[in-house]
Formats: C-alpha cells, structure tokens, sequence
C-alpha cells in the first residue's frame, strides 16, 4: 500500500477512488517493526506519518516497540508522544512477544533499520523472527545510514535468506540500491520517506494548541543542528546577521522538543539544519533552506539535492556548492520553487 501511495500522488489518482473498488483491503490488522529512538525527531515523526497513512486506507496499524535496557540511564523526556498518537505494543524479545495470528500483514518501517552496527538488524530489519510466518511482508524506505555495509558474513547470508521472504522492498536513499544489490542480489525500489507522504495540516494539528516564547513582531531563522561545531555556529550567525533573523535553536532532548521542532520550523522565515529530517521539514513547510552535509554522515544526504523518486515526485531544488565552508564538508542551499513543490507534494 505505501509502494501504491506513491503511485497514487504522483499520477494524481484520487485516494478514495481506489479504496471503494478495492474494498478488500480495509481492516487489515498491520504490524509495524521499527527501529524506536524517541530523543529522535525524525524517528518519531515518521512513525507518526506511517501510522496516519496506514489508517487512511483503512488498516489498523501498531507500531511494535521493543524495550531497550541501556548500560547507561538515559532521561527519556519525549516517551509518550508516540503512545499519544499510536497503538502501540511494548515488548522485550521479538520472538516470544509477538505471535502470527496477531497480524495479516507486516512491515518494516523506514530509518536506520539496515545499518551494519545496529544491533537488532535482523529481527528489526529483516523480520528473522518471522521467518516461518505465513503473512505478507514489506519494507518500506530503509536506510542504511552509511555508505558501506559492513556487517558480518553470517549477518549477509542471513539476510540473502531473509530478504526473498518480502513482497516488497524498498529504500529511501539511492546509493542503498547498488549496494543491497552488490551484497543481498535484489534490487530495491526507491521512495519516499514516509514524513513526505502525509500533508502538512497532519503536523500542524500536533501544534495547533502548543505555544513558544516567540515574538511575533521578529523574523527568525530556525537552527537544527545535530553534529555541533563551532564553524557551524559561527555560519549560522553571519547568515542570521545578513538575513537578520533573530536565531532559534532547536534542542533535543528537552521537553516537547518535537512540537517546538514543528512549531519553529513553520513559524520560521528561513531553516540551517546538518538534518535529513530538518531538510525534509523545511520542504513540507515551503521554507528556504540550507544543509551542511557532515562528511561523516554524507551518504544519507545523496538524495537531498533533488529527493529523487522513481518517477520523479519532488525535483526542481536548485542547489549551490559553497567552497569557503571547509574541504570536507558542503552545503546545499535554499532556491526552492514554492508553487512547484505545493502542487508537486500537496
């Protein structure tokens, strides 16, 4: 269904339409296996995208969230923005916390779910605690988060085993085809990620009663900067100086750090971010923009300069290639036709 979601934007085919010949579809009880951070902005708005795209065909999705012991307590001060939204289930072990009959269908959600040092890269990615499952499966818009894959022989030819057992594969980022390719022998589609696939009203409802100590009298630039530098800092002043814009800097970890992600962004003039997630944001809420892209990080952004999709669903984001910023490290710049992307997105 989110294979045929993208279908349906981009040949412009009326949702609704397609449901009521297809009625057979509805109720299907979908189990979404993913890879849960939630001190991760992205990792959480694009469960919640999954989650409302799933309902609006008529499934009834839950999101499976396993319970990490880590060696080191970590404040969690955002755990209950997913369960506000979501039906979810918390379990300990893949294997005897999920049963077949609880689904018809399941589907890997998108992010950092092939990684080669993610722990849960089978079970998570893979679904090997499903292997003798008799359901459909799918993956949709997997990352692999770097350009190489290096993980374990037994790890590669668990997963060749695995992989064949889906109905449908794909990723978010095009460097990851050749590379499932070169190691697992299938060639993955490409899509959207899936906090595309949603309009951006579904955002603004999460904001709709939220309020920021923000002056309504002054222009900001919003800063979302994960991989902190002092020559990122020292940009983003000069930029904020020449454009002036008073800067807003989003924090993670704090209290309510994703509404006043969401709220910043679209309260916002302008958005400097080293984010997938924050140059994705930028996009659904029409702001110019400019990405540092972390030498340590670059493969994930290959596909930002254009988001490039089979049929080409996003393109037009001019881009520039600023020398001065440091040999290791580029930035792509803003240039977004406004009225191109609405009726290319909305």
């Amino acid at each position: 269904m989110l294979y045929l979601w993208c279908c349906l934007k981009i040949n412009g085919i009326n949702k609704n339409d397609y449901l009521n010949k297809n009625k057979q579809i509805s109720g299907k009880r979908i189990g979404i296996i993913a890879y849960t951070n939630s001190n991760n902005i992205g990792n959480q708005l694009l469960k919640y995208a999954m989650d409302l795209l799933l309902k609006s065909f008529g499934f009834q999705p839950t999101l499976i969230s396993i319970k990490v012991k880590w060696k080191k307590k970590k404040k969690n001060v955002n755990a209950n923005f997913l369960k506000k939204y979501l039906n979810m289930k918390e379990i300990r072990n893949y294997s005897t916390d999920l049963n077949e009959s609880e689904f018809d269908i399941l589907v890997v959600n998108s992010d950092q779910v092939w990684a080669y040092n993610f722990k849960y890269i089978l079970d998570v990615g893979f679904l090997s605690f499903a292997k003798n499952w008799n359901i459909r499966k799918f993956v949709y818009a997997a990352s692999l988060g770097y350009e190489h894959w290096t993980n374990s022989t037994d790890v590669i030819n668990s997963a060749k085993i695995l992989i064949n057992q889906f109905s449908g594969v794909s990723v978010r980022e095009e460097n990851s085809i050749e590379i499932i390719n070169q190691y697992l022998g299938l060639r993955p589609l490409l899509v959207l990620d899936p906090t595309l696939l949603i309009d951006k009203d579904f955002y603004l409802e999460i904001i709709k009663n939220f309020k920021m100590n923000m002056d309504i009298n002054k222009n900001y630039l919003c800063s979302y900067i994960l991989d902190k530098s002092e020559l990122k800092t020292n940009y983003i002043k000069k930029v904020s100086n020449r454009l002036k814009l008073h800067i807003i800097n989003i924090k993670v970890g704090v209290k309510d750090f994703i509404e006043k992600f969401l709220f910043s962004i679209n309260r916002c003039k302008s958005v400097i971010t080293d984010s997938f997630h924050g140059t994705v944001f930028a996009i659904i809420f029409k702001k110019p923009f400019i990405t540092f892209i972390n030498i340590n990080s670059y493969f994930k952004y290959q596909s930002i300069p254009s988001f490039k999709c089979k049929a080409s669903l996003i393109h037009n984001i001019k881009y520039r290639h600023y020398k001065k910023y440091n040999h290791t490290a580029h930035i792509y710049a803003e240039g977004i036709s406004k009225k191109h992307l609405h009726n290319r997105i909305r």
